[in-house]
């Protein structure tokens, strides 16, 4: 990646994901609306083509927010982000790279049906 583009080659990474998080509601917010904060680490196992796989550590973060309605959904609104370090060695990359930490952050919304 460069600052006017970016080359992506598909098949030369499989990761695999964990993230177990905790979460603490923060607030009520008018009847039972909630706003959670959600944290925890996160676990990556990155398999690269022709190299030795290796499993990377990171945390992840968010705050979301719960508006029932009904008395079974509830609609969910999420904000996140994640960091974790290189997938890549210093020893693999030419010299005129360097190692960066990688950053994923989003925006998800979705329905919970409760059983």
């Amino acid at each position: 990646e460069g600052e006017q583009a970016a080359a992506v080659v598909n098949g030369i990474f499989t990761v695999i994901s964990a993230w177990p998080e905790i979460n603490h509601r923060l607030l009520r917010v008018y009847q039972d609306n909630e706003l959670l904060l959600h944290a925890g680490p996160l676990l990556e196992y990155w398999d690269l083509v022709d190299e030795d796989s290796r499993l990377r550590i990171g945390g992840q973060g968010a705050v979301s927010l719960s508006i029932p309605f009904g008395a079974r959904f509830a609609m969910s609104l999420t904000a996140y982000a994640a960091v974790i370090g290189s997938p890549f060695e210093e020893s693999e990359l030419p010299s005129t790279y360097e190692l960066r930490t990688l950053w994923r952050r989003g925006f998800s919304g979705g329905i919970r049906y409760r059983l």
